[in-house]
């Protein structure tokens, strides 16, 4: 599961309910362009995402909410976020750069006089 200042990138843009589009959600997330984690919440019933038996928060009934993405709070004050299916970790490539230093052996300079 992702976490808040988490990088991820949208793998997924389809099927976005776009009669919402300006009554709920400001904008949809688009497919291949990354975005940073602002919050994980609770999913809405409207999205008819519940939570499980156990009554455990799993990636089935969250909801991710972005930054750069304000959506508008429903009558409860709650912000509607995007399924985490739509999401996958952004793969940073965290190789330190390491220079090579080659090591020669001093040779003496002769000098001809």
């Amino acid at each position: 599961m992702f976490e808040p200042g988490q990088r991820v990138v949208c793998i997924d843009d389809s099927g976005f309910p776009t009669y919402l589009l300006g009554v709920v959600y400001e904008a949809f997330p688009v497919k291949g362009k990354t975005y940073v984690v602002r919050d994980i919440v609770p999913a809405s019933e409207s999205l008819k995402v519940f939570f499980d038996k156990k009554g455990k928060v799993d990636a089935n009934t969250c909801a991710v909410l972005l930054q750069g993405i304000r959506n508008k709070p429903n009558k409860h004050g709650v912000e509607s976020g995007y399924k985490p299916q739509r999401f996958r970790e952004l793969e940073e490539d965290t190789q330190e750069e390491h220079v090579t230093v080659e090591k020669f052996d001093a040779v003496p300079a002769t000098i001809d006089t």
